[in-house]
């Protein structure tokens, strides 16, 4: 199949092959993954953040309800920025407002921020990465209504992560005033926001089966998406190599010897 026969190209690799560029977009703002990104995606491995982050932008750009009217994608390198530039301090004392959302340049990911689309949207979706682990934020931008998707520990959740969670909510709400992953990438297209407020919604639960032919999608979609400077080389690594067939050990001899002649009747002749 040439969806696992580029899998397996994309996320196998050692040495120097690591580091070879797979992916960079054409048009928009500039962003490059390499081969050892894609290796996240191998059974059971944590997503890389340039992966999630590609994907984002990807399904933003999307030209469909979902995506152009209903929902928009926080691209997580911003909600990475974020965090890292609060470094576990929150929220001024003094305020009570949360810290950094005024300070961040677009060095910190706020190039990738569409807050034209982020305005005209119902729902923001903010995938993060945090400790190892991903969850997935959802805000109801007209219902001010927060929600926090995380299958592997919805409940009794330490202290700092409820921190963050109330930190990031903050955020999200006033950005729309202000100018583990695979599971994540997957509510991101098939959760209905309309039924989270629902008591009787539950998350999702997917086999893994299911997900590991989504992890090879995963990739099959972002080297093969028409944005990717490094198309043509990932749709060669989907072709079989051709076996070339072995020359007869009668011409490899070097004591056989033919002529025009001998090709065209079927016949050779010892020197």
């Amino acid at each position: 199949m040439p969806r696992k026969r580029l899998y397996k190209w994309a996320t196998e690799g050692e040495g120097d092959m690591m580091y070879k560029f797979l992916f960079r977009f054409i048009t928009g703002k500039p962003y490059e993954a390499v081969r050892e990104h894609f290796m996240s995606l191998a059974r059971e491995g944590e997503m890389d953040l340039s992966i999630m982050h590609i994907m984002c932008i990807l399904h933003n750009r999307k030209n469909n309800e979902r995506f152009q009217d209903m929902i928009y994608c926080v691209p997580p390198y911003f909600m990475y920025h974020l965090l890292q530039k609060v470094n576990h301090k929150y929220f001024d004392p003094e305020t009570n407002l949360p810290f950094a959302l005024s300070t961040l340049s677009g060095n910190d990911g706020l190039e990738y921020i569409d807050k034209f689309k982020m305005k005209k949207v119902h729902y923001l979706f903010a995938p993060l990465l945090y400790a190892h682990h991903w969850w997935l934020y959802v805000l109801d931008v007209n219902h001010k209504k927060f929600y926090v998707l995380d299958p592997l520990n919805p409940k009794n959740q330490a202290s700092e992560r409820k921190k963050i969670h109330r930190y990031v909510s903050n955020v999200l709400d006033q950005m729309i005033v202000y100018d583990c992953g695979v599971h994540e990438l997957k509510y991101l297209e098939v959760v209905n926001p309309l039924e989270l407020n629902k008591k009787s919604y539950k998350v999702l639960a997917f086999s893994q089966e299911q997900f590991n032919e989504y992890r090879e999608e995963i990739v099959e979609r972002i080297l093969l998406d028409n944005d990717n400077f490094y198309k043509v080389e990932a749709v060669q690594a989907t072709v079989p190599r051709q076996r070339q067939s072995r020359p007869s050990r009668h011409i490899q001899s070097p004591y056989v010897q033919l002529n025009s002649s001998d090709i065209e009747s079927g016949k050779s002749k010892d020197k």
